[in-house]
């Protein structure tokens, strides 16, 4: 008897395979016939006995969902057939971007090829830096403006809360995204008003190439101070903060606040930042007004009096300070460099190892008096190297 395909004998049978590979997909080869493959639960000897591609202590696993199922040299779980794969080689092209993970320093390049990691920065305050890798790098991520500071009163008299600072991606010196800071409070009687909380974008709604040794500059926006008053009806208006644009001063007695992240644009009592000083809040005009964010990290003064004065508005990324709506409480002045100061809106510093924005970024200050809450801006990019250096 001869049997087909130059097989010989297996007992009373043709043989049919002699590696797995000539059996169907379904089947591995044992003792020369290609058999069903076991399910989950099954009893094996070896991975190829099982449709999941893993025995583990005689049995079966279950088809794969995900890489953490894969033990072995097969780390991958290809979903598509439920099976743990080798890891793919640095280099090569996949069909699905799940078939990186774990195998290739953390992901897919644009194309799905393989080899390259996804890198996260998160910014606090500035960042000026060129690109240190010698081909384009795509960036996205997350880009919140500072909050409004809330106003606080006292007697029926009312200080408004200063604007809150805009966030910023610049490359080459030209802006390409630009949040704005939210809107102080404004005078509201005998009731305090609170702050808006600044604008903010995700990814993927944007994206930004950036070339070999192009400068890329990040301003991260600081929350505006809150707006105060004196029992003697002069009312205090928080500093505004800074950011690419300051927001504007808080108002005077029955203004509105100050507009977060525009030119010119504080309240009746309080100025925005103007071309000639970009980037650095508006204060009131007088003892009783918090000072703007200065045009760079540093936080704004307090409002010169402790008896109602605003708070100042904070530096790049700093929180908005507190002003005083209590009678005797002292100001606070605003938050430099990603800091928080006592009592007032959380500088960037406190979401420093975040990779996700939780939600009180950029939040407008929602007590009486208090600053807003510090943008922020995490940026997010594939290496063309297994190195993060930006």
């Amino acid at each position: 008897m001869t049997c087909p395909g130059g097989f010989g004998c297996a007992g009373n049978a043709c043989a049919n395979c002699g590696v797995d590979t000539d059996c169907a997909s379904s089947d591995y080869c044992s003792g020369g016939i290609c058999v069903t493959k076991g399910a989950g639960g099954a009893t094996c000897s070896a991975n190829d006995q099982c449709t999941s591609g893993t025995c583990t202590n005689s049995m079966c696993a279950p088809p794969c969902t995900t890489h953490t199922q894969c033990t072995g040299a097969a780390t991958n779980c290809d979903v598509s057939t439920g099976q743990c794969v080798s890891c793919v080689a640095m280099g090569d092209s996949v069909s699905d971007p799940g078939q990186c993970a774990g195998c290739c320093s953390g992901g897919c390049a644009m194309g799905m090829m393989c080899g390259v990691t996804k890198c996260t920065k998160t910014v606090t305050s500035f960042l000026m830096e060129t690109n240190p890798y010698t081909s384009q790098i795509d960036i996205s991520g997350f880009i919140a403006g500072g909050g409004g500071g809330a106003g606080g009163c006292s007697l029926n008299t009312c200080g408004a809360g200063g604007g809150g600072g805009s966030s910023a991606i610049l490359v080459n010196g030209g802006p390409q995204i630009v949040e704005q800071g939210g809107n102080g409070g404004s005078t509201g009687g005998s009731s305090f008003s609170p702050g808006s909380a600044g604008s903010s974008m995700f990814f993927p709604s944007f994206f930004i190439e950036l070339q070999p040794d192009q400068p890329l500059t990040v301003y991260v926006g600081g929350g505006g101070g809150g707006g105060g008053d004196v029992p003697s009806g002069t009312s205090g208006g928080g500093g505004g903060g800074s950011g690419y644009y300051g927001g504007g001063g808080g108002a005077s007695l029955s203004g509105s606040g100050g507009v977060g992240g525009q030119a010119n644009a504080g309240g009746a009592g309080g100025q925005g930042a103007d071309a000639g000083s970009m980037g650095a809040g508006g204060s009131g005009a007088g003892g009783a007004f918090g000072g703007g964010g200065g045009s760079g990290a540093t936080g704004g003064s307090a409002g010169a009096s402790t008896n109602g004065s605003g708070g100042g508005g904070g530096g790049y990324g700093g929180g908005g300070g507190l002003a005083s709506s209590c009678g005797a409480c002292s100001p606070t002045a605003g938050g430099s460099d990603g800091g928080t100061p006592t009592g007032g809106g959380a500088g960037a510093s406190t979401w420093a190892a975040d990779t996700i924005p939780p939600a009180a970024v950029g939040a407008g200050g929602n007590a009486a008096a208090q600053g807003g809450n510090a943008g922020l801006v995490i940026l997010t990019y594939y290496s063309p190297t297994t190195q993060c250096l930006l």
